[in-house]
């Protein structure tokens, strides 16, 4: 299971528009309901703000490619970023 998380984060990004890809620091695998989750931990010290407008976020797992748009506007909490 480790070595899987591994290729996963190795496979991983976030890039914010126009910025450089950040890096995952992290996976891990979570039980939740009888279902196991992946999450990826990114480190807060890249910044990302609503001027960016849209982050994306692309993993792979073997010949499984995932790739997703956010727009960062959707994704604020009393008018503030929440990531």
């Amino acid at each position: 299971m480790q070595q899987m998380q591994r290729l996963v984060q190795a496979a991983t990004t976030l890039k914010p528009k126009g910025k450089e890809a950040i890096l995952p620091v992290g996976v891990e695998t979570v039980v939740a309901r009888g279902t196991n989750l992946t999450v990826f931990l990114f480190p807060r010290t890249e910044a990302i703000s609503l001027e960016d407008k849209e982050v994306t976020f692309q993993t792979a797992l073997g010949p499984m490619r995932v790739k997703s748009k956010f727009k960062l506007k959707d994704m604020q909490y009393l008018g503030k970023l929440a990531l």
